[in-house]
């Protein structure tokens, strides 16, 4: 059996089961046949890829095999259309990119890639990628060539740095296909800001830039989210109830004999995850025809010449009765005993 096979089936047998959580995103239960374009001309596939979504963000990878011997990638924003003949990212030949022996194999790549027809000479590529995705550059420990993806032995951290990769070899690519096409988001942009570290540098001018705190952020989201919940429950509701400090969901609704409970979620991203803790989790569990979800994204936040953090607008939906076990729930943290 070939590396390339091997690590195919490698590959495909931890993805076997989905959806498939990582570190920085999750490969999602959606599959996508693509038909990707060829340097020198027609199309390859269909190639049958998996979808790779960044935590909250609006970015996805689209990976997958057209043949045995070949991997092809292509990171694309959530809303942008995959039609026949779509470059691809990067394109990985096995035969060449992969080393190692026995049941670990590792991915690498050379740095060898075209745009249109025309290779791009890797001191400039180097160049556009430090220029437009220092962000991914400085999380991947700065790229060199051959630059190694990952290995079989673990293939979330080689499916997440496969993403940050991409999305940087995608941005270079990108001015010098064509000076006026659209960018992709900065990663820190695709990323909902709650989930950044913000540091206030003063060494500079002494006035500092960037929210002071993640702590505020979120202050400033929850604030924002439970505000946009109150209104829309008091439609319906003759009394809604805070009961957030002390109960396991946020907001107790009221009408004579009827009782709903309510929990709220905000975030800046798009809404399509969100994040619970266990006694959440094991209450909606409990009463699933008494618990409701709300979740409110696409929060702007407004930061003020002094550095306080204000939240406003919202998209806010609505799920009633909230079946959390019709939902996928991914682990993303365990406890550990130790002796």
């Amino acid at each position: 059996m070939t590396p390339a096979v091997r690590f195919r089936e490698a590959l495909a047998q931890s993805l076997s089961r989905l959806p498939f959580a990582t570190v920085r995103g999750i490969v999602t239960t959606e599959r996508r046949n693509v038909r990707f374009g060829s340097s020198s001309g027609g199309f390859r596939g269909p190639t049958d890829c998996w979808i790779y979504k960044a935590y909250e963000s609006d970015l996805k990878l689209l990976f997958g095999f057209y043949d045995e011997s070949h991997l092809n990638c292509k990171i694309l924003r959530s809303g942008e259309p995959v039609s026949d003949g779509v470059g691809a990212s990067i394109q990985f030949n096995l035969g060449q990119s992969l080393e190692g022996d026995g049941n670990i194999l590792v991915l690498r790549h050379h740095g060898r890639v075209t745009v249109g027809r025309s290779p791009v000479g890797r001191e400039r590529l180097l160049k556009h990628i430090r220029t437009h995705a220092a962000q991914a550059d400085i999380a991947l420990g700065g790229i060199r060539f051959p630059f190694v993806c990952g290995s079989t032995d673990d293939v979330g951290s080689l499916v997440d740095r496969l993403f940050l990769y991409c999305y940087a070899i995608e941005q270079a690519k990108r001015p010098i296909r064509n000076r006026n096409e659209t960018p992709l988001p900065e990663l820190f942009d695709s990323f909902p800001l709650e989930d950044r570290v913000y540091v206030e540098d003063k060494a500079v001018d002494g006035d500092g830039q960037g929210f002071a705190s993640s702590a505020q952020v979120r202050q400033a989201i929850e604030m924002r989210a439970m505000e946009l919940a109150r209104a829309h429950l008091e439609l319906d509701w003759p009394e809604v109830q805070d009961v957030s400090r002390h109960e396991s969901f946020d907001f107790l609704c009221v009408a004579g004999k009827q009782k709903l409970h309510v929990e709220v979620k905000g975030t800046t991203g798009d809404g399509s995850v969100v994040l619970l803790t266990r006694n959440e989790v094991e209450h909606a569990r409990t009463n699933p025809d008494t618990t409701a979800l709300i979740v409110v994204s696409q929060i702007e936040l407004i930061e003020s010449h002094e550095g306080q953090v204000t939240a406003a607008g919202g998209d806010l939906k609505m799920i009633h009765p909230w079946r959390i076990t019709e939902s996928v729930l991914v682990p993303l943290t365990y406890a550990c005993m130790l002796d």
